[in-house]
């Protein structure tokens, strides 16, 4: 029960580092009352819209079909999928979307949010607080966008980095009208199911070995998290105004509007927080990104070699971004049609 327990832990703080990326995003937003919605720039959609629809990959008889997703959405946003339901419905296999889980029985992170341990894990050793880590200029400006989007909250305060990150990311996003929701898995489960498709996952695998270990390091040691915050706040407001373009965008499928905006990474230092850890020195992972996009292509791969029609979703941005995934598929002979029929 104790291995269980550890198990579920790690699993879970692992995925905290993940989970601040495009690669799997998920509410954690705190508990609070929502308050007034901060404006911004640009009004928000809403209702029922047909977001991007799908991009093609063509090689003789093989042909990849592509959905762009996206979150952060407009809140009350609903996916209008009927331009292609048929198409998703016609596919061999389907290809879940990328990611990393750490250990086995994903289902049962959740049960780890109740264990002492695991508050442990998401505050810094020694009882350090976010005003001991930060410079004083840093630590004004978390107080300042704190304030904006959190609340008077200071539990947060003893939050390691890249868990305040989180916290205050969700909190933004949620106070500016937007929700961290993937509308798209739910709908495609539901066609896979009544079509009988089987869903091929293609998140990336970390099996702990020695958790009593692991967990005695994450517990002991900081997570060199720091950059994630601070880049993280450093573009905060500014990339909310992107944001809520970017949902307005994806929600109405303007792929060029899509195309045309910038994507810019600021994630990246969170996203490497877990590449620092041991238990992904031991995996072999130095690069979380470039590791994410190896196993997707493995399974595509493994997919393709047994059947003609794939049908796979993808961060918009993984697709969209210049030498990203697009690029790959044409290096390997592929002919890719954006939505609509363009090039």
């Amino acid at each position: 029960m104790r291995a269980l327990r550890e198990n579920l832990v790690i699993r879970h703080i692992m995925l905290l580092a993940v989970l601040t990326t495009a690669l799997a995003l998920s509410d954690h937003a705190l508990a609070q009352d929502d308050g007034d919605v901060v404006d911004l720039d640009v009004v928000l959609v809403s209702g029922a819209r047909p977001a991007p629809g799908l991009w093609r990959a063509v090689k003789g008889e093989k042909t990849l079909l592509i959905m762009g997703t996206l979150t952060p959405v407009p809140r009350g946003l609903i996916w209008h999928a009927d331009a292609v339901r048929e198409q998703i419905a016609g596919a061999d296999v389907i290809l879940g979307p990328p990611g990393i889980s750490v250990g086995t029985n994903v289902g049962l992170i959740q049960g780890a949010l109740a264990l002492p341990a695991y508050r442990k894990l998401r505050r810094n050793p020694d009882g350090k607080q976010l005003s001991d880590i930060l410079t004083p200029d840093q630590y004004a400006q978390w107080s300042r966008l704190k304030q904006t989007y959190i609340g008077r909250d200071r539990s947060v305060e003893r939050l390691r980095p890249v868990n305040a990150a989180t916290e205050l990311s969700d909190a933004a996003i949620k106070r500016v009208g937007l929700v961290s929701q993937d509308l798209i898995q739910p709908v495609v489960k539901e066609i896979a199911r009544d079509a009988g498709i089987e869903i091929i996952p293609t998140t990336m695998r970390i099996v702990v070995e020695n958790p009593r270990e692991v967990l005695a390091e994450l517990n002991a040691g900081n997570l060199n998290d720091r950059d994630c915050l601070v880049r993280t706040m450093e573009r905060l407001d500014s990339d909310l105004q992107n944001m809520a373009e970017r949902a307005n965008a994806w929600a109405d499928g303007d792929v060029a509007a899509l195309r045309s905006m910038t994507h810019i990474n600021d994630r990246a230092a969170c996203t490497q927080v877990l590449a620092s850890t041991k238990l992904a020195a031991q995996a072999g992972i130095t690069d979380v990104n470039a590791a994410v996009t190896q196993k997707w292509f493995a399974e595509l791969d493994q997919a393709l070699s047994g059947h003609n029609t794939i049908f796979a979703t993808l961060p918009v941005a993984r697709v969209l971004e210049e030498g990203g995934v697009l690029a790959e598929l044409e290096r390997r002979g592929f002919t890719v049609h954006a939505p609509g029929g363009g090039e």
